[in-house]
């Protein structure tokens, strides 16, 4: 048990040294654009990649939870894991196909995209890249490692053009190019790697392709991809509908706080999560007391180091402001606020994935799905009404209600089963 926890701390300090590139680049990047682009075209830029998130969601499916799980049981079986990898890339292939055609119907349908139309199709590159990057397989077979690093070198060879290229206040267009091409080069590279190395492409068979094989990895990741998609109404959603209330202006405003925001927390979230889940989800199985420690220290750590977060950003908020938002006023009230959104964030997800999910079964992944497919569904009023009246601060309010009360609901039921 103890060498258990080592090896979970081990690898969420490997993973923070490592993905702690993937969020410092795009953390570098934001003022640097920020200061470049004009507001309209920074506007232009944040809302095209929000928009491709809506497809990508559909590509991703929710496989990166659900096959996670059943690729992490299947570790000594790898005729198994080669079937469930070219299933699960198909599926999702059919889901680029389909996502691309809804998506090419509506930007062509609302005359008010029209300004933001060459941005949204210039962001599909990162569906492709989406397509062929098997997050869910790095995960499952404890590979977090290789996973981060080849995101981190993705972003290496494409974030500095940024920096080379965009020089322009209207080259908003490339800056999307650009950030889309390390989604893609990102799923080339695994693709690469887990090809040469453990060489799927000899055990190919057209048998992987049978619709009732196909039908039952969708009927799996379902219930993920309802709660997932009720996640994007909430956060992705935002985006659009201020895009749609008002200018680009203030869809670039509210990008650049919600990234902030999202790049502290899940720079703090993500390792650790990535590092723990197929861990309690092992543990699950074949000692359920031990996974239910593992979680516990998980929650409580995530309380601790977001709390640390948040008085480490207010030290450094002026700075922030002076980096990030010297063409914006008025804005420091709005950071102070946004940044106590982590701690919500952070546990919900903790309770949601490493507890109902990952200790869970088929009741609890119900319940995770339906908490976030009913809240999503009320945010949206909500959110249309705040954004009308309030702008920027209605869409921030949106976000902390939502967050908070996501988390009350995983917490309460995590409680009620006793998994904390």
């Amino acid at each position: 048990m103890i060498k258990d926890i080592k090896d979970l701390a081990l690898n969420s300090f490997y993973l923070y040294l490592i993905q702690g590139l993937n969020y410092l680049l795009p953390l570098l990047s934001l003022p640097f654009l920020l200061n470049v682009l004009s507001k309209e075209s920074f506007g232009i830029y944040i809302y095209a990649l929000s928009f491709s998130q809506f497809a990508i969601l559909l590509i991703d499916f929710g496989f990166n939870i659900s096959v996670t799980k059943k690729i992490t049981l299947l570790q000594n079986e790898s005729d198994e894991i080669n079937r469930v990898y070219w299933s699960i890339t198909f599926v999702k292939f059919l889901f680029f196909l389909i996502s691309s055609v809804i998506c090419a119907i509506v930007v062509f349908l609302f005359p008010y995209l029209e300004i933001y139309r060459t941005g949204i199709f210039i962001a599909f590159i990162s569906l492709i890249g989406s397509v062929f990057f098997p997050i869910w397989w790095f995960q499952g077979l404890n590979k977090m490692r290789t996973l981060s690093i080849i995101n981190a070198f993705s972003k290496l060879l494409t974030y500095p053009f940024l920096f080379l290229f965009v020089k322009q206040a209207t080259d908003h267009s490339l800056a999307i190019f650009i950030q889309s091409s390390s989604v893609l080069l990102a799923g080339l590279l695994s693709v690469v790697f887990i090809n040469i190395k453990y060489k799927y492409y000899k055990k190919f068979s057209f048998s992987f392709f049978k619709l009732t094989i196909l039908k039952e990895e969708i009927k799996e990741a379902w219930p993920i991809f309802l709660s997932n998609s009720a996640i994007s109404l909430y956060t992705n959603s935002l985006t659009v509908i201020l895009g749609f209330y008002t200018t680009a202006a203030y869809v670039g405003l509210f990008g650049a706080i919600e990234r902030i925001i999202r790049v502290i927390c899940f720079g703090v979230f993500g390792p650790v999560s990535q590092a723990s889940f197929p861990v309690i989800a092992r543990f699950a199985v074949i000692d359920f007391n031990k996974a239910k420690y593992v979680f516990r220290l998980v929650f409580y750590g995530l309380l601790f180091l977001m709390c640390f977060a948040c008085v480490g950003f207010v030290l450094i908020e002026d700075f922030i402001i002076h980096k990030f938002f010297a063409s914006y006023p008025n804005v420091k009230f709005l950071l102070r606020i946004s940044i106590l959104t982590i701690i919500p964030i952070a546990l919900g997800g903790a309770c949601g994935q490493l507890g109902l999910l990952a200790l869970g079964n088929m009741e609890q992944k119900k319940v995770f799905s339906n908490i976030y497919v009913s809240v999503g569904i009320c945010s949206i009023p909500v959110s249309l009404f705040s954004i009308y009246f309030f702008k920027v601060e209605g869409a921030i309010f949106s976000m902390m209600l939502v967050e908070l009360i996501i988390f009350l609901l995983m917490y309460f039921y995590v409680k009620k089963y006793n998994f904390l």
